[in-house]
């Protein structure tokens, strides 16, 4: 069921109940394909893992 709101229904703070998307490795390297967003962190598992991004390591490079 979908709810319907009106703008007097909603104010400062309120929130929203959303589908929950369990985002892949996979899944974003596609969206950077699809987006041409050439950004390694996006594709280049190897770069990541070279970074702070990789489980709270420090980067090396």
């Amino acid at each position: 069921m979908t709810a319907t709101f009106s703008l007097a229904d909603i104010a400062v703070g309120h929130s929203f109940d959303g589908v929950r998307v369990d985002v892949t490795r996979e899944m974003i390297k596609e969206f950077a394909m699809a987006s041409f967003d050439n950004n390694p962190l996006h594709w280049d598992d190897d770069f990541i893992a070279e970074t702070t991004f990789a489980n709270g390591k420090k980067s090396t490079r």
